[in-house]
This record gives C-alpha cells, structure tokens and sequence, in this order.
C-alpha cells in the first residue's frame, strides 16, 4: 500500500514467508505481495488525497481482501517498492495501478514541533524521500 500525500493510496499488511521467484505478485483480491519484504500491499491509487492523520485513519480501519489490520508503511518499506529504473512515476505502473509522479505519505516522523508533525514522503515522479 502506499498512501500519496495529494492523491490516492497504496498501504500494506503483514508479513509472509520468502518465496523465490517474481518479486511482486498480484493476488487477485486487490493486493500486491512482495516477496523480497514479505509485505503486502494495496494494489490500486484510489486518487483520494488525505492529510497525514487522515491517511493513517485509513488505512487503520480499512478491510481489503478479508483482512483489517492494514497500516501506513514507515519510509523504509515505502521505498522498497520504488523502480529507480521507471521515472514520472518510478514505480511499476503495470503492477501498482494509478501509482502516480506525486508525493505519498509514510508513517515515519522527521520532527515534532510547535507547528505540528513533519513526516518523511516518498516521492513517486523520482523514487526520492523527503520530509
């Protein structure tokens, strides 16, 4: 899954076993398992945009393929599904349906301070991170 800072999601659930073979796999029930991190994630960019506390909301009380305890990915795992070799955006648009070249929330916080939150983004045009 990933949650995009100005529009639509992409989040993950759980861990699962290593499996040899293609790294990604389509499940067929709207998510995406990662056989290199053991992740699972939300296959489709709904092109909802959320603000940070309203993304983790979200993605906290979603139920996709069966399953609830679905979360907001820290910058570490957002990053794993980032193509470096696919710009605008870098990511597999054939495997992650509606990824598009924007910034996508992560659950990971740079800072806290009087003005509020500041967390870490990936963005997708560039595959970059920044808070």
């Amino acid at each position: 899954m990933f949650v995009k800072l100005l529009t639509g999601l992409l989040i993950w659930i759980g861990y699962s076993s290593y499996s040899w073979g293609v790294a990604l796999q389509d499940l067929g029930n709207g998510t995406i398992r990662d056989y290199d991190t053991g992740l699972y994630w939300q296959r489709v960019d709904d092109g909802t945009p959320r603000h940070w506390s309203i993304a983790q909301s979200y993605c906290n009380s979603l139920t996709l393929a069966g399953k609830s305890n679905w979360r907001l990915p820290n910058s570490k795992e957002l990053v794993s599904i980032i193509d470096l070799r696919k710009l605008g955006p870098a990511i597999d648009k054939d495997v992650f349906l509606g990824a598009k070249s924007s910034l996508y929330w992560t659950a990971s916080i740079w800072a806290n301070n009087l003005n509020g939150t500041i967390v870490w983004a990936v963005d997708f045009d560039t595959g970059a991170i920044e808070a």
